[in-house]
């Protein structure tokens, strides 16, 4: 009878941990995925030896990466006019939408169908900008953007 028991018991761990795998999500590389940062992330412009400032040199997009089912580093401060460019690390499909998962804002909808793909917009007016994963509402980030 113990036998039994410990038998069925390690079935059950088994099929549990077998659960546990299906649902989790690697990157795209089988690597593991570090969580989320909480601090904001602020893009400075170019600050010549003069002291006076001027816009950034480089013109390409920043990157928010999604992996493990979350927007890793997902809250930005930025100037005015920068694009913002997510990249679907997860095998499967995922949003960034506006607003927030009770008030979607209708700004925009990107859609990022499984691993590689890639979705950008660019921020033109200053204000905060909540976004989400339509599919997965638990997937939030912020962009805050500043006049330049």
């Amino acid at each position: 009878m113990n036998t039994r028991i410990r038998t069925i018991f390690t079935s059950l761990l088994l099929s549990l941990v077998l659960i546990g795998s299906a649902c989790a999500e690697e990157s795209a590389t089988g690597g593991t995925t570090t969580p989320p940062s909480t601090a904001t992330t602020t893009v400075p412009s170019t600050v010549p030896s003069d002291g006076t400032t001027s816009e950034p040199t480089s013109t390409s997009p920043l990157d928010i990466q999604i992996a493990g089912f979350l927007f890793v580093d997902g809250d930005l401060e930025v100037d005015a006019g920068t694009t913002i460019r997510w990249t679907n690390q997860d095998r499967i499909l995922h949003t960034v939408t506006s607003g927030t998962d009770e008030a979607p804002t209708g700004r925009f909808d990107l859609q990022l169908d499984g691993a590689g793909s890639t979705a950008q917009f660019t921020f033109d007016e200053p204000g905060t900008y909540e976004y989400f994963c339509s599919r997965h509402p638990h997937m939030t980030g912020t962009i805050t953007v500043v006049a330049p």
